[in-house]
This record gives C-alpha cells, sequence and structure tokens, in this order.
C-alpha cells in the first residue's frame, strides 16, 4: 500500500522590484523617526499619517524620497534625506523601482523644544 499523494505547491511567481521593495521598507520604516519628531516639534498639530514614495536604484540603494502632504518645509528634505541611507539589498530584477507606503508618526510623543532650523535643510520651494 502506498502513501497517498500529495499535490506539489505550485511555483512562486518571481516578485516584482516593487512588492520586494515595499516589504523590505516596511521593516525599515523606524529610520524616519528623526523626520516626524523633528516636523512635530515645527507643528504640533500636524497629521501623523502620509503617503511615502521613496525611489531606489537597481542595487537597491535609496536615491529619492517625499511624503505627501508635507505640512513643514523640512519633511521631505529629511526624507529624502534619509532614504538615500537605506539599502534594502539586491533587488529581483537589476532596475529602478519605485516603493510607495503608508508611514505613521502616530508613535511619537516629541518633547522639547526645536533645536535645528529649516535653513539647515537647504530647502528649495521648487518641490
Amino acid at each position: 500500500m502506498s502513501p497517498p499523494s500529495v499535490p506539489k505547491p505550485a511555483p512562486r511567481a518571481p516578485q516584482t522590484n516593487e512588492a520586494w521593495g515595499t516589504q523590505q521598507l516596511a521593516k525599515r520604516l523606524r529610520a524616519y523617526d528623526f523626520c516626524g519628531s523633528e516636523a512635530i516639534l515645527r507643528k504640533q498639530d500636524i497629521p501623523r499619517r502620509y503617503r511615502l514614495r521613496a525611489k531606489f536604484g537597481p542595487d537597491g540603494q535609496g536615491t529619492d524620497g517625499k511624503v505627501d502632504p508635507a505640512p513643514v518645509a523640512m519633511l521631505n528634505a529629511c526624507i529624502r534625506n534619509k532614504t538615500r541611507y537605506i539599502f534594502l539589498g539586491k533587488p529581483p530584477q537589476a532596475r529602478d523601482f519605485e516603493v510607495e507606503l503608508t508611514l505613521s508618526f502616530a508613535h511619537l510623543r516629541p518633547k522639547g523644544k526645536q533645536e535645528t532650523h529649516d535653513d539647515q535643510w537647504n530647502i528649495d520651494d521648487s518641490d
């Protein structure tokens, strides 16, 4: 008597860079907490949820980032800077890709007074 045959699982479809990048960036969202704290110190009544768009190169290195809406001038400059220091690893396909997900600062409770100035971020209003 032979054991019952078990069907083999279907082979996994290769993941797109966007799907893979979303999973990898979700693990690293705490990197943006500094930006949220600084923005909240500048303006206490800002929303705490944003749509984050981050761009990555073919090697998985961050190249650009921004949030919508950006209630404080320095927020997009800070997000852009932090994204450049994020490395996701080697993506499934060697090409540029963009990741879009929700970024929440609801857990932040910054205390103190603002110590930095918007001019340090080299803010250009052309964005």
